[in-house]
């Protein structure tokens, strides 16, 4: 495949609420309306624009990418007013290699809505079912948590950060790095649906690639600053902090009081009280270091991991009985995949949203 076969006639996208489509000159003052606030271009490459010439030049260039078949952004139009609001693309594509880079700038009246999320969401799903990549990556600054936070609620995982590797806006900043593959696309049913990169078999692989993925949150979280790792996930609810405290402590419960047994045929003990559990890890996690609980996070979930990967996939139909439920191997994992996966919701909608 080459660029010219998609870039050629930009196809029009739609989701719910949105409409995915070529720019027009049309759009220059709704987009200066946005382009123009410092707070929206505070982490990215471009430049403020100070007039409403700014934006038509820019325009001018997309036009131009549109005209050559060269890779080029949709537009993002909101249904229920027409009104144009932003832009999303992939900002490079290298087809031989399958791979691209995706960007996106939404305005601020918009922000805290999903907009974001859901045009991004749009754009991936395109890239692997029509432009055929295998990985689709996303960068942003550290600070910049309502970018990490979009690119997260979008499956794309955390792969690290390159300390002081660009300088924007006359500082040399820290760049985070995250991706979603055509595996971890075709498995994530919760946002995507099935497709047809949707696979079977693929079960262990499911489960070993959540559990590596929380590994590589957990090493990010720590990056977060002593107020936000303490920030609560909504009034009279625990705090990150205690949303980490609690996944590690049931963590080492299934590792020390579930994963030696489900082996074999003896019968599991007892579970604990779970109130009385979770408000223990609680009262830990605020006792604790942001150091102490990320570290045993990542010490626990990468035992388990190591011991999945050991699996063989017969074992992953296996019938087995927890208290009154008798359930497969996998469901059982399945369950507390999404147990962790409720729980990142949460620390993800703690933090704010472009």
């Amino acid at each position: 495949m080459e660029i010219k076969d998609i870039y050629e006639d930009l196809p029009v996208l739609e989701t719910e609420r949105l409409i995915l489509r070529k720019i027009t000159m049309d759009d220059a003052e709704a987009m200066f309306s946005y382009a123009s606030i410092d707070e929206v271009s505070q982490y990215v490459t471009w430049e403020t624009h100070q007039t409403l010439d700014d934006s038509k030049s820019f325009i001018s260039h997309v036009l131009k990418q549109y005209n050559e078949g060269m890779v080029a952004p949709w537009g993002i139009e909101l249904k229920e007013n027409g009104k144009f609001i932003g832009t999303i693309d992939f900002v490079w594509w290298k087809p031989r290699q399958k791979t691209a880079e995706i960007g996106y700038v939404v305005s601020p009246e918009y922000w805290g809505r999903g907009i974001t999320t859901e045009a991004l969401r749009e754009v991936i799903k395109f890239g692997f079912l029509q432009m055929k990549l295998v990985r689709i990556q996303g960068r942003c600054i550290l600070d910049n948590t309502g970018s990490l936070r979009v690119m997260s609620k979008s499956g794309m995982q955390y792969e690290g950060t390159a300390r002081k590797s660009m300088l924007i806006k006359g500082r040399h900043e820290d760049i985070l790095t995250l991706s979603i593959t055509d595996d971890d696309f075709a498995t994530r049913r919760d946002i995507y649906g099935e497709n047809r990169l949707a696979k079977t078999g693929g079960q262990k692989l499911e489960i070993a690639e959540h559990y590596d993925f929380m590994i590589g949150l957990a090493r990010l979280i720590k990056k977060f600053s002593e107020e936000e790792w303490r920030t609560l996930i909504a009034p009279q609810k625990w705090s990150i902090a205690e949303v980490m405290g609690h996944l590690t402590r049931w963590d080492e419960f299934l590792l020390e009081n579930r994963l030696p047994y489900l082996f074999t045929d003896e019968p599991l003990p007892p579970a604990p009280d779970v109130e009385s559990f979770n408000q223990e890890s609680a009262r830990l996690s605020r006792e604790s270091t942001k150091e102490e609980i990320i570290e045993q996070f990542i010490s626990v979930k990468t035992k388990i991991y190591e011991i999945l990967l050991k699996t063989e996939p017969e074992v992953w139909g296996k019938n087995i009985t927890i208290g009154s439920r008798q359930l497969t191997f996998y469901e059982y994992f399945e369950g507390l995949k999404k147990h962790d996966r409720h729980h990142l919701d949460q620390i993800i909608s703690a933090l704010p949203e472009e």
